[in-house]
């Protein structure tokens, strides 16, 4: 029996990123590719790959590579630039494809080095491994891969700034560690009617008015993630509100205040995919600064304006696919999903908007930067957040998975204390471009 193996490596940039601050370049591992391979083939040679490519590179492969190719496969771009979207997602220094093909006699293994900017072939090795079995040659693909190094600095390298990038670009910047920030998403410019449109909701929502975002900014694809707070809170050691004061309000059949209860704890099962919950306004002011510091980028919480405008993507109507609620569209006290009335769902649950934004509507509430006003009278129309008014509370928009559908609507509001935590309240990244 006989295979042949075959590894492209493309050479790629990085957005905003000092490339010489870390020690290890980024390999996006692309899934194994091939014909004649049993069930199961394809994932070990890809976790062969991985494991030798892991001892030069940091190596972004499985889950995470996977849903951005399912992503970028459905867009009209050419298959050479859906890839450079993928790669400008993980911000990677390089990806990674592996072919499989079966042939009889034993197997013929290739590893190839190319920059998918240049096309042009940097490194070309080739091997032959007769009478082996699979496991052999995973053996000795891992130990070729190990020593396939690409060398980074003989790129000629695009530079793309972050106010190039497109509508619907999707970006991490990196963290001083050399991890990965927060997936956040170009949302263009434009002008939009904000409020109660339906002529349905409170007056709290009204009058409506007419706003301009002038230029594209960048907001959370998601909800800030139980895993990014995590790592914010190992860093730096920081305990919430409700750690160092009373706890956080919880939901049996009422709402009370429970001390042992906080975002490592909010009474119900989560994972690091889940939304990060019982956090106060200012325990994601803390974050921000945090991550600013970090990264270096203008992070911030978005204003209830550019919250809505995100919320909308261009829609009239109370939710963003239509008038209706519907069925399974979102986490909700009456949306129709396996989360109602009783958790947070893990993020990306549902389908994204026309901006590609997760969980707008339900989740948690989400803290935005603006002080609270009982109604829209004197509120700014060019997008910025409203720091005038009730200011020890803050605006928290979206609804939850505990509010009904009416509480989800694209233009439903309330405001809060901006020191207390709910296990149904999060927040939302946003950053200037």
């Amino acid at each position: 029996m006989r295979f042949f193996l075959k590894v492209i490596l493309f050479g790629c940039f990085a957005i905003g990123v000092n490339i010489n601050a870390f020690a290890k370049d980024a390999v996006v591992l692309l899934p194994v590719q091939g014909q004649g391979l049993e069930v199961g083939d394809k994932d070990i040679l890809r976790v062969a790959i991985q494991k030798g490519l892991q001892q030069k590179y940091q190596v972004f492969s499985g889950a995470e590579v996977d849903k951005k190719l399912k992503k970028y496969a459905v867009k009209t771009c050419d298959a050479k630039k859906c890839l450079q979207e993928v790669v400008i997602a993980f911000q990677g220094e390089l990806v990674a494809r592996g072919v499989a093909m079966k042939k009889s006699g034993g197997y013929i293994l290739q590893l190839e080095i190319k920059n998918v900017f240049e096309d042009e072939v940097v490194v070309t090795e080739s091997e032959t491994c007769r009478k082996c079995d699979l496991f052999d040659v995973v053996d000795r693909f891992e130990v070729m891969a190990s020593r396939g190094e690409f060398v980074v600095s003989k790129i000629k390298r695009v530079s793309l700034s972050k106010s190039e990038m497109k509508p619907g670009d999707v970006f991490r910047d990196r963290l001083q560690d050399g991890s990965q920030g927060p997936e956040m998403v170009v949302i263009p410019s434009g002008s939009f009617r904000m409020g109660d449109i339906s002529g349905s909701g409170d007056d709290n929502q009204k009058p409506v008015h007419r706003v301009t975002i002038n230029k594209p900014f960048a907001m959370g694809e998601t909800e800030v993630m139980r895993g990014d707070f995590a790592l914010f809170v190992n860093s730096t050691g920081y305990r919430t509100e409700a750690e160092k004061g009373d706890g956080c309000y919880i939901y049996n059949g009422e709402w009370v205040l429970e001390k042992n209860k906080n975002w490592r704890n909010p009474g119900f099962d989560q994972n690091n995919k889940h939304p990060v919950t019982c956090v106060s306004w200012n325990d994601a002011k803390a974050y921000i600064k945090w991550l600013k510091n970090e990264t270096g980028k203008p992070y911030r919480l978005p204003s209830e304006a550019e919250w809505e405008y995100g919320a909308r993507a261009g829609s009239n109507s109370n939710y963003t696919w239509g008038s209706e609620v519907g069925n399974g569209n979102a986490n909700c006290n009456g949306c129709g999903s396996r989360w109602d009335n009783s958790k947070t769902a893990p993020v990306s649950s549902f389908k994204a908007n026309g901006f590609g934004l997760f969980d707008m509507h339900g989740n948690v509430w989400e803290w935005n930067e603006d002080c609270w006003n009982t109604s829209y009278s004197g509120a700014p129309s060019n997008g910025k957040a409203w720091t005038s008014g009730e200011c020890n509370s803050r605006v928290l928009r979206g609804g939850s998975w505990y509010g009904k559908p009416g509480n989800v609507r694209s233009a439903y509001r309330g405001g809060l204390n901006s020191g207390i935590g709910f296990n149904n309240f999060g927040f939302r990244l946003a950053q200037d471009l």
